[in-house]
């Protein structure tokens, strides 16, 4: 955060309890959905209704319409999320001397020629996580998570008084009804004072098919059926025939029916915090770690050399209590960029708690740089990627070249300018290159935890460890 934002964030902070609303200290609900494409939900236009509990929050809340994740998996984005801080600052990523060795997912061609292994780096002990900062200043802090890469070992649980990770022991990761069950026992033990709870729903995620009938909302039963989902991945069964139109039909119905389920155990956290009396003085953010790939350029995956939009435009609601907002969110559309280490200096100044000065990430508003994101290196073997997006372009930065996208145009990314444009791409090129080389390393990035053999399993379950 510059000086003239820090600034201005100190002034907002000064503000009275008057003109802040006055009132008990409110809570904070952070809900992460894994893998969740901002436009599969509803209330971000989608044709079906897929999200009904998170478009009435949206009725009360602001909707940032161009969220963007800082990369394309779980662990950088929830680090980011925590931090304020950009992946090669906090160092939450792959890192070819990481601790734990990384290799191709199971559902890989099994005739594609081997992959190189890479690594992964936890998340070095910090003073400066959301959680912990909150902790410090009195607040109850809880978790409640559903994803591998979620748990305790890769330091995400960094300031949470309690981190329930229960149940993350295979490939489906854990389900959104248990995530919420372990919400409402939270809430039932809640007394006295603020709270921090941050709940991670992993149901997107492949392999996809949601409990019981809620598998078919959107698809054939006898569709299903037929082609004999397997569990090792949603797509073993279905990737010789990616490219016919009833098949990725299918595949984006059992995904939308994932996020129609997680939607309904989401309501069920939003109907507890109301029949409690919480609501109206509890902040309530949902957003994503990141998305999907749903068939673009043939890719059905994420984080696999790739920062398509699909993967990294995500959805952020935030509900202000009823005291209202120090920082002057309304409830409506935000057309203006934000990123992931966005959200806790905006907390923070909502708080009236000063922004530790490593934050990366700046106020709604006052965001005067490009959005950017980075992928390095791809669990299959890729080399660094990075991407910008200003206004509507987007830049890549690849080991082999560059590639130059008019997202007004080509939301797809069907169509690389950068030969067209070639000026036009080098400028932006040095402008990310800029950006990138501005952010510190991590100051203890050869420190880590030990991983434990249930999370070592879950991965491997998801093919994303070797044996």
């Amino acid at each position: 955060m510059s000086r003239t934002h820090r600034a201005i964030a100190a002034g907002l902070l000064g503000c009275t309890s008057l003109c802040c609303g006055g009132g008990d200290r409110p809570n904070i609900i952070l809900i992460t959905l894994d893998t969740t494409r901002a436009d599969h939900l509803s209330c971000y236009g989608y044709e079906r209704e897929t999200s009904p509990n998170v478009d009435a929050l949206a009725r009360e809340a602001t909707v940032f319409e161009r969220a963007y994740a800082v990369s394309s998996w779980t662990l950088p984005t929830h680090a980011s999320i925590f931090t304020g801080r950009y992946p090669k600052s906090h160092g939450a990523r792959y890192d070819p001397e990481g601790p734990v060795a990384v290799t191709p997912p199971v559902h890989r061609d099994v005739n594609a020629p081997p992959q190189p292994e890479v690594r992964v780096r936890m998340l070095a002990p910090t003073t400066g996580t959301l959680a912990q900062l909150l902790k410090k200043r009195g607040y109850k802090t809880s978790a409640a998570v559903a994803g591998p890469w979620m748990k305790e070992a890769f330091g995400l649980s960094l300031g949470f008084d309690s981190y329930d990770e229960e149940d993350i022991h295979m490939l489906y990761g854990r389900l959104g009804e248990s995530v919420s069950d372990a919400a409402l026992g939270f809430l039932e033990e809640v007394d006295s004072g603020p709270f921090m709870l941050f709940l991670n729903y992993y149901d997107a995620h492949q392999p996809w098919g949601a409990p019981g009938d809620a598998m078919y909302r959107y698809v054939d039963k006898e569709a299903v059926d037929q082609v004999q989902r397997m569990s090792e991945s949603a797509l073993d069964t279905l990737v010789k025939g990616v490219g016919r139109t009833d098949d990725r039909e299918l595949l984006v119905g059992l995904y939308d029916g994932e996020i129609h389920y997680m939607d309904a155990q989401v309501g069920r956290v939003f109907d507890d915090l109301k029949r409690r009396g919480l609501w109206e003085n509890s902040w309530v953010i949902v957003t994503a770690d990141h998305g999907e790939m749903l068939g673009e350029k043939g890719s059905y995956n994420h984080g696999d050399d790739s920062l398509s939009e699909g993967e990294i435009h995500i959805p952020l609601l935030i509900k202000p209590p009823a005291s209202g907002s120090r920082t002057g969110l309304t409830v409506g559309r935000e057309g203006g960029f934000v990123q992931q280490v966005d959200l806790l200096p905006l907390l923070l100044s909502e708080l009236g708690i000063d922004i530790p000065e490593d934050v990366q990430g700046v106020l709604p508003g006052q965001r005067t740089e490009p959005v950017i994101a980075d992928l390095w290196p791809s669990h299959r073997g890729g080399g660094r990627l990075q991407a910008m997006v200003e206004e509507h372009e987007k830049i890549l930065r690849r080991e082999s070249g560059l590639e130059l996208y008019d997202l007004e145009s080509d939301p797809n990314e069907l169509t690389n300018l950068e030969s067209e444009k070639s000026e036009r791409a080098e400028a932006l090129r040095k402008r990310l290159e800029a950006l990138f080389a501005s952010l510190p390393d991590p100051i203890a990035l050869d420190i880590g935890p030990e991983v434990d053999e249930d999370t070592l399993n879950a991965l491997k379950g998801l093919g994303y460890i070797g044996d």
